[in-house]
């Protein structure tokens, strides 16, 4: 593929970003496509007007986020299908600009109702008996008065399955991204909760969303995730 994108020379001394700009920019306008071929690194500097160091720079970076295939006497690959490392820099980019925490916990609340409202037409009998379950198994830490630290890990595994529900892998990933990003702040709330005696709100809020999920009530969804529980 040789379209415009690349072939433009570049006018200023560039850098490794500006070499991705111009593929990702490639792959918008359609010049490039999943699967394709890109020409060797020798040759994207000569289309570029670059070094071909940059180049190998920038392509390094684009195989470590999962845009890339770089098979060996083979040659480089635009990824044929999804990959989790297109995700990634989403958490380091958070991670760096210090997003962690409230501002974090805000979108990640607003997801899981997102991923709720997904999952709506994808639930069925079996992942509802397994949600039941692992609510049980919830309710048994919140009574015997364990820590936030024990209780925390089956919140996030009703929230992981949440996310698998609908199917969509996307949003899967960005659930787990973004819950790793306020996992501070989730536990400094939910020790909080329980300090406050009110353990058997977040239960019951889980049973009610199990509950609303299969009556396939949109609007109790969207009421459910608003309320006064910051969980």
């Amino acid at each position: 593929m040789t379209g415009t994108y690349l072939k433009d020379k570049l006018r200023r001394n560039t850098i490794s970003k500006t070499i991705i700009s111009r593929i990702t920019e490639a792959l918008i306008q359609g010049e490039l496509k999943p699967g394709d071929r890109l020409p060797t690194d020798t040759e994207l500097a000569q289309m570029m007007g670059v070094g071909r160091n940059s180049v190998r720079e920038a392509l390094k970076i684009m195989e470590a986020f999962g845009i890339l295939e770089i098979r060996r006497s083979e040659g480089i690959y635009i990824t044929s299908g999804y990959s989790r490392g297109l995700i990634d820099p989403l958490l380091y980019g958070a991670i760096l600009d210090g997003a962690e925490n409230e501002e974090a916990g805000n979108v990640y609340r607003a997801f899981l109702q997102t991923l709720l409202l997904m999952d709506i037409p994808y639930v069925t009998a079996e992942d509802l008996k397994a949600l039941a379950s692992m609510e049980e198994k919830l309710e048994r830490l919140v009574q015997s008065g364990c820590s936030e630290e024990k209780i925390y890990p089956i919140i996030s595994e009703l929230d992981a399955y949440f996310g698998r529900i609908s199917g969509n892998r996307i949003a899967e990933d960005v659930r787990t991204v973004l819950e790793k990003l306020c996992r501070r702040s989730r536990l400094s709330e939910l020790k909080q909760i329980l300090e406050a005696g009110e353990g058997e709100r977040i239960i019951r809020r889980y049973q009610k969303i199990r509950n609303l999920l299969a009556m396939k009530d949109e609007t109790g969804i969207m009421r459910v995730c608003n309320d006064n529980l910051d969980m």
